[in-house]
């Protein structure tokens, strides 16, 4: 990952804002090195407050699988308070919320980001743009659906070969709405998509392991679509996932394009975004 020193990139900001003197006329105000970190940090963009730290933005743009193991290095009283305060995250999901003030909870996230030993990319609203930058404004449900759907890209070509209705109504019933309103529309499509080799009677054999190993194939090819990508980048949608899922995808990004996968997959994952938007054909 690219280092930043946000101090850095925050004058960065305001002078692109507001600033109305020449670089020469800059460089003589400043000690060298300022100015030299400062040209490190050029970015076209000028707004400020993208520096700004939100504490509850921040908690709930990062699965809590990573925030977990510093709550649990905590003393266990204040362990309690964070499972009190943010039940969803680090308590019992189920128990309700124990209503602290906006204070107290801006406190305590604000002190978990400072307990929190990793060193963070900088704002997603810095990141330049490309065809995965979509990918940035979606949840982690949102995220796991177009996994879930770039399984059947998988499937796809395995279901034109099976002419047995029992064996076709055993694979659907194991398909969410949307995997089988997908994997109809490209079964409709007359191109061929390249998939990998699966048998689907083997597959079924798992039983209800069938859902999980789909769900590694929808991984494979996101992997796919997002080598090549910046560190950045991956770092806000490696957080976004859990760990689990998170180790998954860095054992399998490549730090280059993966020739003839990587293009197919990148317009597979666009193709998906815009298919849960409409709830059309791709």
């Amino acid at each position: 990952m690219q280092t930043h020193t946000n101090g850095t990139l925050f004058l960065r900001l305001l002078l692109n804002k507001f600033s109305t003197v020449k670089p020469d006329a800059l460089a003589k105000a400043i000690p060298k090195e300022d100015v030299e970190a400062l040209e490190a940090h050029r970015v076209a963009h000028n707004d400020p407050s993208v520096m700004l730290f939100r504490p509850k933005e921040w908690l709930t743009s990062i699965d809590s699988s990573w925030l977990k193991p510093t709550v649990e290095k905590m003393a266990k009283p204040l362990q309690e308070v964070y499972k009190k305060a943010f039940p969803k995250q680090f308590g019992n999901p189920k128990d309700p919320q124990i209503a602290y003030s906006d204070a107290m909870q801006e406190f305590l996230i604000q002190f978990l980001h400072t307990s929190w030993a990793e060193t963070e990319a900088p704002p997603k609203g810095l990141l330049p743009h490309w065809e995965m930058s979509p990918l940035l404004d979606l949840s982690k449900s949102e995220i796991l659906d177009i996994i879930d759907l770039l399984a059947m890209y998988d499937l796809v070509e395995e279901m034109r070969q099976i002419v047995d209705k029992k064996l076709l109504q055993a694979v659907l019933q194991h398909l969410s709405t949307e995997q089988q309103q997908y994997l109809r529309a490209l079964l409709r499509q007359k191109s061929r998509q390249t998939s990998t080799s699966i048998s689907v009677r083997e597959l079924l054999k798992e039983g209800n392991k069938f859902p999980q190993m789909l769900h590694k194939l929808g991984l494979q090819r996101l992997s796919f679509a997002l080598s090549g990508a910046s560190d950045d980048f991956l770092w806000h949608i490696l957080h976004t996932l859990d760990l689990n899922r998170a180790k998954f995808l860095q054992n399998h990004i490549k730090k280059e394009e993966v020739p003839n996968q990587t293009p197919q997959a990148l317009v597979q994952v666009q193709h998906i975004i815009h298919f849960l938007k409409t709830e059309t054909a791709p």
